[in-house]
């Protein structure tokens, strides 16, 4: 986790590696659910995203309630399961289950309320945002950062209350509070300078990023995602790239000079790494930008026809923003 923080992945993968073979060696079912609970999180960041959801999938597959009472207490300060089944909304997401990914959030708050461990509850809240972001339930996120906040100021828990902070500064935003919105974004991301924990800085830059192109700050915008690719190259955050790639290819349409050749070359780099990378959910929203700008360049059918394609493929979430902006343009390029 030390490793982790400081954006050491490689560091720290090589430790969760050791962490199986003790596991295996001593035939031990808790270590073997915690060198899940290790690998995991790991796996979701360098984007790997289907090895990490075996590893989180295996976890719940372990993991007993009574007999791993004490694991919150033991192990990285949370329970397995809630983190297992919070952060796994978010990869179930990315690997295009928009729908499991809303079940799964839910999922980890019930359990979190049930153990009454104040910082798995905080963890489930925070990791629930970073899904319901994803799905841009602007309500969902606004309502998550707000419970988390006072939990966080009274228990002292200093990092999920700088990210809870700009969850909230970002929903804001998205929901028409500008000024307020930015604010909170800028006290979250300053908390988490302080705390200094490096694992986090590509986010906080990306979230403002993300605000900036809703709130039309399209310059500041581009500056701030630039940095986050910056960050996220150097620490290895290759989960990441597909979504900032994306969001830098929003940002240059609408800035000055508005360069479509620029503009299309980050699309295509974002749904190459999330082709490869079998993330569904980026591929469909990346192709759905991308569409738009063949459709503006005069090729339509092939705007349609590719994006139906990718489409076709989705079994659940039809009702979700992603999947019903794609159903949309289809129709219109039809």
């Amino acid at each position: 986790m030390f490793r982790y923080a400081r954006g050491e992945l490689s560091q720290s993968d090589e430790i969760s590696g050791e962490l199986f073979r003790i596991a295996r060696k001593l035939d031990d079912s808790e270590l073997t659910l915690q060198a899940h609970h290790a690998a995991a999180p790991l796996r979701w960041a360098r984007g790997f995203h289907l090895e990490a959801d075996k590893h989180f999938e295996s976890c719940l597959a372990l993991y007993d309630e009574a007999r791993d009472v004490q694991h919150r207490y033991l192990y990285m300060g949370h329970d397995p399961a809630v983190c297992a089944t919070t952060v796994l909304a978010s990869v179930k997401w990315v690997l295009g289950f928009p729908d499991q990914a809303l079940q799964l959030e839910q999922r980890a708050l019930v359990l979190a309320r049930r153990l009454q461990h104040i910082p798995s509850l905080a963890h489930a809240l925070s990791f629930n945002a970073h899904s319901q972001v994803l799905r841009r339930d602007f309500a969902a996120v606004a309502a998550s950062a707000g419970e988390l906040m006072p939990i966080c100021q009274e228990y002292k828990l200093a990092q999920p209350g700088a990210l809870a902070m700009i969850d909230l500064g970002w929903a804001l935003v998205h929901l028409g509070d500008i000024k307020g919105g930015f604010a909170r974004l800028a006290e979250g991301r300053n908390q988490l300078d302080r705390i200094g924990v490096r694992i986090w800085l590509s986010r906080g830059k990306r979230m403002n990023a993300e605000a900036c192109l809703a709130a039309e700050r399209y310059d500041e915008g581009l500056q701030e995602v630039r940095r986050a690719i910056s960050i996220a190259n150097d620490i290895g955050l290759h989960g990441d790239i597909p979504r900032l790639r994306l969001l830098q290819g929003e940002l240059l349409l609408h800035t000055s000079g508005r360069n479509l050749e620029a503009t299309e070359g980050c699309f295509r780099l974002a749904l190459e790494v999330a082709e490869a990378q079998g993330a569904r959910g980026w591929v469909l929203r990346t192709m759905t930008s991308m569409a738009r700008l063949l459709a503006e360049r005069g090729e339509k059918a092939l705007a349609r026809d590719r994006l139906a394609a990718i489409y076709a493929d989705f079994e659940e979430g039809f009702d979700t923003p992603d999947l019903h902006d794609a159903r949309v343009l289809i129709d219109q390029l039809s």
